[in-house]
């Protein structure tokens, strides 16, 4: 999988590297936030 490239010719492997840090950096956190405000009652009603 690592010698294949998309049709923009970004390696396979090099987009996966960056969703993880996508995916660890941004997205993880923000669901605790969410979870946390959650658990408090502070979300906003609709």
């Amino acid at each position: 999988m690592n010698k294949q490239t998309i049709i923009t010719g970004i390696k396979v492997s090099d987009q996966m590297k960056k969703a993880k840090n996508i995916l660890n950096q941004q997205i993880l956190p923000r669901e605790e936030m969410y979870q946390e405000r959650k658990k408090n009652g502070l979300l906003s009603k609709l």
